[in-house]
């Protein structure tokens, strides 16, 4: 038998069809082995997806045989399958080498699909390119439902044989130990459907220590790079299971500005009110304007009261400093330490360097503004403390043990 009529099976457009593919890959083969770095990387920059699953498929010697292999159980197989296509047989190979042929190739496909949605999936992680990252991911569990499908169709596994119990019992098993990779599935299609993240955002996971970019996103694995240059992965399904928080809104400037949160404990030992002397002397250094003055700065107030009108308005007036969506100067419940003055503001720029650099100004302007009004900051004594303090320490080592002569008798 010629290897026309083998293809052919009597029909010339199936006999071309199938020739002319086996040409081609006679040809193409050899061809992208030996160009395999040019054509990949080219095809890989390109625009067209397939082109760009060509350009990922190259980009291995691997890759290549599996291809080879695949190719060659299909023009191999394909026939014969045609020729009980014909004759109306549609049941499973009773063969037992077709059989682990076809469920070779089967997992060889698979394999030669997540290798391709793999480089793609980094290629479009780079490129910010959500929708093919998607698509994409759609196809890799497409195939192996297929490949699935088709290696137990090809075991000729029937409705309540034993074979269907051993493989419904082989199932239940892969399917817990696996259940985290399910369920990384389920939280992938998720958030993707829900629009709760994308490449490039800023998330935050407290209970695992994750703070940074996220990456690259996959069915099961999620990469995000920290804001210490370290690199977090872990399971999809942690952000369907867990709190997480998205700060790219934030960082996108589409909020009102990035919330600064700063508590200042003042010493209470140095709260008083206002003399005559105080009043004139704040009238004199702060600059502020002549309402301010005459509504807050008077004699009696205490100094602490008009400190905190003074903050409040001096952020009003900052033109860092958002009014939106809240902005306020308040007291916090009294500590062993001190009084609490807690500044709770939104500064407009969000981006790291320029908010830190303007939280960074504001709070020294705070402790700034604490010499005018008579006020400190409350500091645990250290030992710089203890060694200039007035304190008498006597050179003589104290005897805190009673005398017998001193102890009193129990009453019987």
């Amino acid at each position: 038998m010629s290897i026309y009529t083998y293809f052919s099976n009597g029909n010339p457009i199936q006999g071309t069809i199938l020739g002319i593919l086996f040409v081609i890959s006679i040809i193409a083969i050899p061809y992208g082995w030996y160009h395999k770095s040019k054509l990949s990387q080219r095809w890989l920059s390109g625009k067209y997806y397939l082109l760009q699953i060509l350009g990922a498929l190259l980009k291995s010697h691997t890759s290549l045989l599996c291809m080879s292999f695949v190719y060659a159980v299909f023009f191999s197989l394909t026939p014969l399958f045609i020729i009980r296509i014909h004759e109306g047989v549609f049941s499973p190979p009773a063969n037992v080498l077709i059989k682990i042929l076809v469920i070779a190739m089967c997992f060889t496909v698979f394999g030669i699909t997540a290798y391709i949605i793999a480089n793609l999936n980094k290629l479009y992680s780079l490129r910010r390119q959500e929708t093919r990252i998607t698509v994409s991911q759609i196809i890799l569990l497409s195939v192996f439902g297929l490949c699935l499908a088709a290696s137990i169709y090809t075991l000729g596994i029937e409705k309540d044989s034993t074979g269907s119990i051993i493989v419904s019992v082989f199932g239940a098993v892969l399917g817990w130990i696996f259940q985290d990779t399910i369920k990384s599935v389920v939280a992938f299609f998720y958030l993707r459907a829900n629009h709760l993240l994308k490449i490039g955002d800023w998330i935050e996971v407290k209970e695992h220590g994750i703070d940074g970019m996220l990456k690259r996103i996959s069915l099961t694995t999620v990469v995000i790079e920290n804001w210490d240059t370290t690199t977090s992965c872990f399971p999809t399904y942690i952000l369907h299971a867990e709190c997480f928080k998205n700060n790219q809104k934030m960082m996108e400037g589409r909020t009102h500005g990035r919330q600064m949160l700063k508590t200042f404990i003042i010493d209470t030992g140095w709260i008083h009110a206002l003399t005559e002397d105080d009043v004139k002397r704040l009238n004199k250094e702060l600059n502020v304007d002549t309402p301010f003055k005459e509504q807050y700065i008077k004699e009696g107030l205490l100094n602490i009261e008009v400190f905190r009108h003074y903050i409040y308005h001096w952020l009003m007036q900052c033109s860092h400093v958002s009014h939106e969506p809240r902005l306020i100067v308040r007291w916090l419940e009294q500590t062993n330490e001190g009084m609490p003055l807690q500044i709770y503001a939104f500064i407009i720029d969000s981006s790291l360097a320029p908010f830190e650099w303007q939280q960074s100004q504001i709070i020294e302007h705070v402790i700034k503004a604490m010499t005018w009004f008579d006020i400190q900051l409350y500091q645990s004594p250290s030992g710089y403390d203890a060694s200039n303090s007035n304190i008498y320490l006597s050179p003589k080592e104290a005897d805190y043990k009673i005398k017998k002569e001193n102890y009193v008798p129990l009453s019987r």
